[in-house]
């Protein structure tokens, strides 16, 4: 009777500590004037615009300008204010990687058109990321864009000349791109966790 009450104790109190530990993850927001705010934030399912509310008060919206970056607790995504390599307004991206070299992702989508007989065309959408370092500065390393707006983009050729000179000041991280000789979306993103944190990225 006393192990079963004991093992009943254990698995309860297990229970507590991983709802408590879920509990933990708070949104929160970090304002152009880096202070944290802890809040509630919520996202409009038509048009994608953020909010957040402090203690059931007022609703402020979540702008890039004004924003530096935010935290959706329940989705675990950090969303982080960026400025695209050439352009002047600041944008929000989801934050992959974080540390000396951050990698970010901007999921692009192309909603259908109808055609004249009533059929639907489209509807696709693409993945791109991009890469900082050191700055809020961020450059196209990777895209799976095949429409005939990837003819403007830069060429992967260049994408992975700009990607070698991000990692080049880290030998380790240089020489494994180097000797595996792959550019995918994968391997972008282990070598960029590899160079911040010395270890390969874990596998889900």
């Amino acid at each position: 009777m006393n192990l079963n009450f004991t093992k009943l104790s254990i698995c309860i109190l297990g229970l507590t500590l991983t709802l408590g530990a879920k509990a933990q993850k708070r949104d929160y927001v970090i304002t152009a004037n880096k202070d944290s705010v802890y809040c509630t934030i919520s996202r409009s399912f038509f048009s994608g615009n953020s909010s957040y509310k402090v203690n059931d008060g007022k609703s402020f919206k979540i702008k890039p300008d004004e924003i530096k970056e935010f935290y959706l607790g329940n989705e675990d995504v950090k969303q982080r204010s960026v400025i695209r390599q050439g352009k002047k307004k600041h944008e929000f991206m989801t934050v992959l990687e974080d540390g000396k070299i951050s990698l970010y992702e901007e999921i692009t989508s192309n909603p259908a058109v109808a055609r004249p007989n009533g059929t639907m065309f489209g509807g696709t959408s693409s993945t791109q990321w991009y890469i900082a370092k050191g700055n809020d500065t961020v450059t196209e390393v990777k895209n799976n864009d095949f429409s005939l707006a990837m003819i403007f983009n830069k060429s992967r050729k260049h994408r992975k000349a700009d990607f070698v000179e991000f990692i080049s000041d880290n030998q380790a991280v240089y020489d494994k791109y180097k000797a595996e000789d792959k550019f995918s979306f994968k391997q972008v993103r282990n070598l960029v966790h590899l160079y911040n944190t010395g270890e390969p990225l874990k596998k889900d």
